[in-house]
């Protein structure tokens, strides 16, 4: 198949154990799913705490959601959690 640990350590956004990485394996094989969507379902997801400027730092850069959503590893499948000040009056 050539997915390596690497791989689905940088999808999950941890390193994965052995028997972790047979389970993930073991779903996709059986359901067909992309690599990506099975990964989604057990990591946890992204949290962006935004700056008032609506930017967050990810991978040593300050983007905002959308590019999140554009560069994370799992793609569509991928979860953001967006933390923001709340406006006062």
């Amino acid at each position: 198949m050539g997915t390596n640990i690497d791989e689905l350590s940088r999808l999950m956004g941890f390193e994965i154990g052995p028997e972790f990485r047979r389970q993930i394996i073991n779903e996709m094989t059986a359901t067909g799913e992309d690599i990506r969507a099975v990964c989604a379902k057990r990591a946890m997801p992204f949290m962006a705490i935004l700056n008032d400027s609506g930017l967050f730092k990810y991978e040593g850069e300050m983007i905002t959601p959308q590019q999140w959503e554009e560069r994370n590893p799992l793609g569509k499948y991928g979860r953001i959690v967006i933390i923001k000040r709340r406006e006062t009056i």
